[in-house]
């Protein structure tokens, strides 16, 4: 039954995954998907290794608990290949199963109020225990609340990769519906997901990630009907709860944000720094949405100056105050107000003409035109299957790299139609022009069935 509520979309919250036997859109069960995420650890166990792992903060506040709970077994997830709605369906069983252990209650934040721990032993535990949980969850010991029909209203493609730097400071966060994680949101019809950008270290982009989507969820509960003033105001209180954090935790890294929040009516945007929103529209109208927040934008460089700030070339780069490259950042505090925290945001009105929305870091947005970043889509288009439609994103940052991106590189892709529609956009035969060595061309006749 929870399979078949899975499939038709009827309303399964108290429903449960039959995890040996639906498969979602990847064509594999919650066993499968645990089964070759969590082997590396059944291979360690039987070796007698010592799991290593570097906590990424030293002390954990009480009101953040839940949510830096949540996000440490989201990433850890995701590093495991698991999908975005499997990540967050088994991090929030997994922390709702050790809330008392770990101290991690959802609760609001309070300003003026700040508990705090030693984090570094807390974050191993996290990561120590979630073996055995995914062993409870195999085994049938341990029930996964079924995924919400709504999940499947926006169909979502995310990918991040380390790239050629010596890490990974880029975060995600993709949900087509609220109510997989937050059963209390006050409509289930709208989707968040972002990109965060982060420099200087990651902690500010992890904690963006982990908690825009409760500040959202608040937002959201008390206007109900306007996406755009919601996700100003999740910014505004996430810049607030980021900024206390830097300053007790002497966190000095910062990151970039770029945000859609969408419905059947509308698409709001918001961004804050260089990483961008891209919206595909017939016949194949590609257009950025997004203003850099650099030195090189004349409005934002105006503005430095007026908050008392110095725009200056180093090796070649204009930086504010000679250090960084952005005018706009949340973290950051030891640029203010210089390096502004304020989001930029705008609203869309849907219509039938839109396909897909893209949100990108500067690794892809940056080093590409926007024609080329459409010519990127066509290329998976021509080559795959519209079923193959989460793979997109993987492929956005595999051709990055390839082209010379020596950043990390992260996308979200959300199609606003079925992905189907898409591939019927640039034609259900694409032919397909390449040159060969001798200048001679080739022509492939690739249908929306090719796998």
């Amino acid at each position: 039954m929870a399979a078949k509520d899975a499939v038709n979309g009827i309303d399964g919250d108290k429903a449960v995954i039959d995890v040996a036997v639906w498969k979602d859109e990847t064509g594999k069960t919650v066993v499968q998907h645990l089964s070759e995420g969590f082997a590396g650890d059944d291979e360690a166990v039987a070796d007698g290794a010592i799991l290593r792992y570097r906590a990424p903060f030293l002390r954990v506040v009480k009101h953040d608990a839940y949510f830096d709970a949540f996000n440490i077994v989201v990433e850890s997830m995701l590093n495991r290949l698991a999908p975005m709605w499997l990540a967050y369906t088994f991090a929030e069983a997994f922390v709702n199963d050790h809330a008392n252990e770990l101290t991690a209650h959802r609760q609001d934040y309070v300003e003026g109020e700040y508990q705090q721990s030693d984090g570094g032993t807390w974050c191993r535990q996290i990561i120590t225990s979630m073996h055995a949980f995914a062993k409870k969850i195999m085994s049938g010991e341990r029930a996964l609340r079924i995924r919400p029909g709504a999940w499947d209203q926006f169909p979502i493609s995310c990918e991040s990769e380390k790239g050629r730097r010596p890490r990974q400071e880029d975060r995600m966060l993709a949900m087509p519906t609220l109510s997989l994680v937050f059963p209390d949101v006050a409509r289930t019809d709208v989707g968040l997901m972002a990109v965060f950008d982060g420099h200087g270290g990651a902690e500010c982009s992890a904690y963006s990630c982990a908690h825009l989507p409760a500040e959202f969820v608040r937002a959201l509960n008390a206007h109900p009907t306007s996406l755009g003033e919601s996700l100003k105001e999740a910014f505004e209180r996430l810049d607030t709860r980021l900024s206390v954090r830097c300053e007790h935790e002497r966190w000095r890294s910062g990151t970039t944000a770029v945000a859609a929040a969408i419905d059947t009516k509308q698409i709001a945007i918001a961004w804050i720094g260089d990483s961008a929103a891209y919206i595909l529209s017939e016949p194949e109208k590609f257009q950025k949405i997004t203003r850099a927040h650099v030195p090189t934008n004349e409005e934002e460089a105006k503005r430095v100056e007026q908050d008392g700030g110095q725009l200056l070339y180093i090796q070649g780069e204009l930086r504010v105050n000679g250090v960084l490259n952005l005018t706009r950042a949340l973290g950051d505090i030891g640029g203010r107000p210089m390096i502004s925290p304020k989001a930029d945001t705008t609203l869309i009105e849907r219509d039938t003409s839109q396909y897909l929305v893209l949100l990108a870091c500067d690794g892809v947005s940056e080093l590409f035109r926007d024609s080329e970043v459409l010519d990127m889509i066509k290329s998976f288009v021509a080559k795959h299957s519209y079923k193959r439609y989460y793979d997109l994103s993987d492929h956005i940052c595999r051709a990055a790299l390839a082209g010379g991106s020596i950043d990390n590189v992260t996308c979200v892709a959300v199609f606003l139609r079925p992905p189907k529609d898409l591939w019927e956009l640039f034609g259900e035969k694409l032919m397909v022009l390449q040159y060969g060595r001798s200048g001679m061309f080739f022509v492939f006749s690739l249908s929306l069935d090719l796998c």
